[in-house]
């Protein structure tokens, strides 16, 4: 949720962090992960790099 927070980048002046974002209306385990999914492939699309936060590395293919 942070990366996407980070990717939509709405600011809170309060919390001094990126806001997290509703994915859905819904709260269901199918929902939200067809939710998630959606907002990876949404995010996926609107970049030629990834960046990797601090300590995670790429899987091997």
């Amino acid at each position: 949720m942070e990366i996407h927070a980070q990717w939509y980048g709405e600011w809170s002046t309060y919390w001094h962090k990126y806001k997290w974002q509703p994915l859905c209306s819904e709260h269901r385990a199918l929902s939200d992960c067809l939710a998630a999914l959606n907002v990876i492939k949404i995010m996926a699309a609107d970049s030629d790099t990834i960046e990797y936060p601090e300590g995670v590395e790429p899987l091997d293919e």
